[in-house]
């Protein structure tokens, strides 16, 4: 029998290909949990894992999968599609021991690489090259066109995720260079474009490819490793709402740039806290939404240490057109890049609107607000960044406020709203 960590619908493929029983743990964020409960709880001919399911970053991936290896005899394969040999993750599992990866994207190489790390066809590839070791050296095999990949997320919905990610594009496009949006979550955004309007749009069903206003779009998970070989210098992907069930942890820190959007609204303070906690030792940017310019000096006074790495995204009513101030905040987030103030992009094709007429696919409203410093003048919004470390090196959140009942797993942190 087949032990599958994950879900039937990502291993559809494994009992068809290996015809052999196949176990399903379901959907389980936390590797470790179902060490005890279900991987030792009996014995299995292989353990698939699927790494995208899980939230746990990948050195613990990687110690994790050691323990496993030291306690049953089962081979560990790590369902990883569209990953290449050169990522964090396969780094870190190959360090560990494990060399068995199912990387393709196609449902024929899906079967094929599993057929093969079943038969124990996966010649175990040494290390990668230590940089202060001259003796590890290790060859290395450039498949891909070097290029960069920016993750996006946001702390909740309607936070702005998506129109950050486009304007990463357009910003990139705009400096002359060649940029792409992948969408790596559920909202089925670009396919509600494409069926919304009717001129200035171009696509390519096999691909999953919908071209707009001069920004290639691509919503296919299943084309990526595609998609990456089309010469494309940047990747802009967007993985939606941050801890919702399809978002991918392991996926978003294996990107070269990290960028979470966030907010400092009392309904949005709570989220925020949550995710400093998560990720205060791994390199994110954070970039605010619908923050009045009075109150982002305050902000920046509350983000501490992360003061460096917090930006400040202006009004964007449409985010496909390019805006001069997110140019400017994103130009410093990308300081490899520099604005050229002479260069202008393409006049925007004219649209016309294909369903309910007069309506625009996206109405970007001012959100009523109240000011932050009216806010805190008000005793309604309590912030404090300065959270105590345990002994053991993580963030210890206070339990505090009014617990959300749809989110009762999660603690509440510091950052949120006071009670009154």
């Amino acid at each position: 029998m087949i032990l599958f960590i994950g879900t039937e619908e990502r291993g559809y493929f494994i009992e068809e290909a290996s015809h052999m029983e196949v176990k399903f743990s379901g959907y389980v964020p936390d590797l470790e949990k179902i060490i005890d409960s279900v991987i030792l709880s009996q014995s299995y001919s292989h353990i698939i894992i699927d790494a995208e399911m899980l939230v746990n970053d990948y050195n613990t991936i990687a110690e994790l999968s050691k323990r496993i290896m030291s306690a049953v005899p089962s081979p560990l394969i790590f369902l990883t599609p569209g990953y290449s040999e050169d990522t964090e993750l396969i780094r870190s599992l190959r360090r560990s021991g494990v060399f068995n990866f199912i990387t393709a994207t196609s449902l024929a190489g899906l079967k094929s690489d599993l057929i093969r790390a079943l038969e124990g066809r996966n010649s175990p590839l040494p290390p990668p090259a230590d940089p202060g070791n001259p003796s590890s050296e290790m060859p290395v095999i450039h498949a891909l066109p070097p290029y960069q990949t920016i993750a996006v997320a946001g702390c909740l919905e309607r936070i702005g995720t998506t129109t950050q990610a486009i304007q990463l594009v357009k910003h990139l496009i705009f400096q002359g260079h060649r940029a792409c949006y992948i969408e790596l979550n559920e909202n089925g955004y670009i396919k509600a474009l494409k069926e919304l309007y009717e001129d200035g749009i171009s696509f390519d069903d096999e691909l999953g490819r919908v071209t707009y206003q001069n920004v290639d779009m691509f919503y296919r998970k299943d084309k990526i490793a595609e998609v990456l070989r089309l010469g494309y210098e940047y990747y802009i992907y967007d993985f939606g709402i941050f801890d919702s069930v399809g978002f991918s942890l392991v996926s978003y820190l294996e990107k070269n740039l990290k960028i979470m959007v966030c907010g400092i609204k009392p309904n949005e303070a709570s989220y925020m806290t949550d995710i400093l906690a998560s990720l205060y030792d791994k390199d994110i940017e954070y970039i605010f939404s619908f923050t009045h310019e009075s109150d982002r000096k305050d902000i920046l006074e509350l983000m501490s240490d992360r003061a460096e790495h917090t930006f400040f995204a202006p009004w964007i009513p449409d985010l496909f057109v390019y805006s001069s101030q997110s140019g400017e905040q994103l130009a410093k987030l990308l300081p490899v890049i520099r604005l050229r103030h002479d260069a202008h992009l393409p006049a925007p094709v004219p649209r016309r609107m294909v369903g309910i007429a007069g309506h625009p696919l996206h109405r970007h409203e001012p959100r009523p607000r109240m000011s932050y410093r009216s806010a805190r003048r008000a005793g309604r919004l309590r912030l404090d960044l300065q959270v105590p470390r345990t002994r053991h090196g993580t963030y210890a959140r206070h339990r505090a406020g009014q617990t959300r009942s749809q989110h009762a797993h999660r603690h509440q942190g510091a950052f949120r709203p006071a009670r009154r």
